[in-house]
């Protein structure tokens, strides 16, 4: 989902979109789901609304015409390890760890 997002803001050039998108992914794949597993209409819609999301990204790299970069942004010098070094990552890769290893040892 990450080289998704990227990919929109490379396409956009503004990062708004792909902070809506996540929001929406986080919204269809946690929210939706605990709410839905009691009424089987929710669970259904989900269903239909996963299967469309994923007929329609295929069709749009079968395509390829989306796939070109029309913003090119500069990454100033240190971009990259301000992104991917900071207490956030940090924190999230030290979880991400933890729950693997839970799951292989105890699961």
């Amino acid at each position: 989902m990450g080289l998704v997002f990227g990919w929109v803001y490379l396409r956009t050039g503004s990062i708004w979109y792909s902070i809506f998108l996540h929001a929406i992914v986080n919204f269809v794949g946690g929210i939706l789901p605990l709410l839905g597993e009691d009424v089987p209409a929710i669970m259904v819609g989900l269903s239909i609304l996963y299967l469309v999301s994923s007929g329609y990204a295929i069709w749009i790299i079968w395509r390829k015409r989306y796939f070109r970069v029309r913003n090119k942004p500069e990454l100033v010098e240190g971009a990259l390890d301000a992104a991917l070094i900071n207490p956030g990552m940090m924190l999230f890769t030290v979880a991400s760890f933890v729950m693997a290893g839970y799951i292989i040892l105890y699961l």
